[in-house]
This record gives structure tokens, sequence and C-alpha cells, in this order.
């Protein structure tokens, strides 16, 4: 929300402005209900977070005295479009178990989990921050995927 409206603040660009909100609500609705799915939160958790990160993310330019005026209705509706394109498209693809032609998919769900203990390993991949070898001999920051896929 934050970064948002600070870009939407200083930037003319309105497509990018619209760009930024749509991907921005949209990555934060699928990674939130894929949390649910991966049985690492109850949706009420998600509801509870969403609710206070908009408000912090509105609140804080808010007590800077920004003018929120120059944020365009359509803008919110962006925002909130995408957020509801999100919840959707990762409330109906299957995330858990194999993918397709029985490829690894991301886990299997709590809900497949048969004890305590394969509910905590249910889902066993991680993103982390590495630095990646470039071509001329440099180290450029970087992301590395590792677990059990």
């Amino acid at each position: 929300m934050s970064g948002s409206l600070l870009y939407a603040l200083r930037s003319p660009n309105r497509m990018v402005r619209h760009g930024l909100w749509g991907t921005e609500f949209l990555l934060a609705a699928i990674t939130a209900n894929l949390r649910v799915s991966a049985g690492r939160h109850y949706r009420t958790d998600i509801w509870t977070d969403a609710s206070v990160g908009a408000g912090l993310g509105l609140g804080v330019p808010v007590l800077h005295g920004l003018d929120l005026e120059r944020v365009q209705a359509s803008e919110w509706l962006t925002a909130a479009g995408a957020f509801a394109l999100g919840t959707l498209i990762s409330e109906t693809v299957g995330m858990c178990g194999p993918g397709p032609g029985g490829l690894p998919g991301v886990g299997r769900c709590m809900a497949d989990a048969d004890s305590e203990v394969d509910a905590a390993s249910a889902v066993a991949w991680y993103v982390v921050p590495a630095g990646v070898a470039a071509g001329d001999g440099s180290v450029a920051p970087g992301l590395l995927l590792s677990g059990a896929f």
C-alpha cells in the first residue's frame, strides 16, 4: 500500500502507477492465500494482517502530511480488482501435490498431512537472498530457490 501510494504521489505516468498498484496487490493476495493453502495461516490471520498492513500503509503517509488527493479512484479500483483476482487465482489453481504431467508441485497441503510431523514439513522449499556470479567475475545480488520439490 505505502509503496503504491508513494509512487503515485511522485510519478506522472498513469500506466505505470496502475501497473504498480495491480502488481503489488495481486502478489499480496496470491501470497496470502497460498499461505492458507499450505496450512501456515488461517484465513482470519490474512484478513487481520491485510487490514493492519493497509491501515499502516495508508496511515503513515497521512501522518506525514502527504496529499493523497493525487491518487485517482481508478488506482484504488485497480488495487481492489487485483486483490480479488489474486484471491481467485490462488483459490482455484491447485498448488499442492503433483503438478502437470506428474511434475512436482509446490508441496502437500496441510490438509493432506497425516501427522503433526508431516504437517510441519508440508511445504519444504525456500527462497533466500544469495550472491550470483556474473559473467565478468563479479557477484550480483540474486535469489536462491532451495528445498524438496
